[in-house]
């Protein structure tokens, strides 16, 4: 699976976007199949299966050992990344209180309680005070407010050297940007804000992306 380029002349601006072939999809422990089967009976949304098995294979081949995500839901995310890399870190961030507690249950069934540290709080508050803490990380997964995906990119990059990798998910926000019209206010708000997003992302210099066609649509930033 691609997602590093060795081409220089495509180290930015337009790239292209990849219909990745992936394995069919299988859960890596009863407890995340647990987690998955809770997500979908209580209809909270959650990485859908295609994008795991891209962020798998990323995961297994980058060997991360600082994880940052920004919106935990209820942890699928979370534990599902610390589960394919075991002597990797992760921390998360999540707004809601009653997804933080679910998340902090699920966690400790799976017995990742060590691996996983969560803040509870505004992602465009704790971002910042974990920079001002000093702390760094090699990979960030960015799945929370759309229209906030630009601060929180920003937040990520500034905490992360050469080489990490910035991934965000929903991309596409269901139908909002290929249906233009669709959706309330607030989502049309969503999506113009997702668009400014997806095209300053092309042309910043600073990464290079790759966009990926699973799930809601995927980008994969690997600082520079």
């Amino acid at each position: 699976m691609r997602f590093r380029h060795d081409n220089k002349e495509e180290q930015s601006g337009n790239r292209p976007v990849i219909s990745p072939a992936t394995d069919a999809w299988q859960p890596l422990s009863d407890g995340l199949a647990w987690l998955r089967g809770v997500c979908v009976r209580r209809e909270i949304p959650t990485i859908r299966e295609d994008t795991e098995m891209v962020m798998r294979r990323i995961l297994e081949e980058a060997q991360p050992a600082r994880i940052l995500e920004v919106g935990t839901a209820i942890g699928y995310s979370a534990c599902m990344m610390a589960t394919v890399l075991p002597e990797a870190a992760v921390t998360t961030i999540e707004i809601y209180d009653r997804s933080f507690y679910d998340a902090k249950e699920a966690i400790e069934r799976l017995g990742l309680t060590g691996r996983i540290e969560q803040h509870l709080g505004d992602a465009a508050e704790v971002l910042p005070a974990l920079a001002e803490a000093g702390r760094r990380f090699d990979f960030a997964f960015i799945d929370a407010a759309k229209s906030h995906y630009r601060t929180y990119f920003e937040a990520a990059l500034s905490m992360m050297e050469s080489g990490g990798l910035i991934l965000c998910d929903n991309l596409m926000l269901g139908a909002d940007l290929t249906a233009p019209g669709s959706g309330d206010k607030r989502h049309r708000t969503s999506a113009k804000r997702m668009e400014r997003f997806l095209e300053d992302l092309r042309q910043d210099s600073r990464v290079a992306t790759d966009f990926y066609e699973c799930g809601d649509g995927l980008s994969v930033s690997r600082i520079l």
